[in-house]
């Protein structure tokens, strides 16, 4: 699977299920998305905003990152 279709496949996944998500969860899911399809472009992730974004979920839905 192509990383081009992965991306398609993680953004058909948040729009199914956009109305179970939380509006934080969303927009944070949003914008590693957006970062995404920007790094494609760029063909750069911009590793420390991904670790930004990540940590931003983890935190607002109260998971402990040791049992990650």
């Amino acid at each position: 699977m192509t990383d081009e279709r992965s991306l398609e496949d993680i953004k058909t996944l948040i729009n199914q299920f956009e109305g179970f998500l939380s509006d934080n969860n969303r927009e944070v899911m949003s914008e590693i998305v957006n970062e995404l399809d920007n790094a494609d472009r760029e063909s750069e992730i911009n590793q420390n905003k991904m670790k930004e974004l990540i940590s931003k979920l983890i935190n607002q839905n109260d998971i402990d990152s040791s049992q990650l």
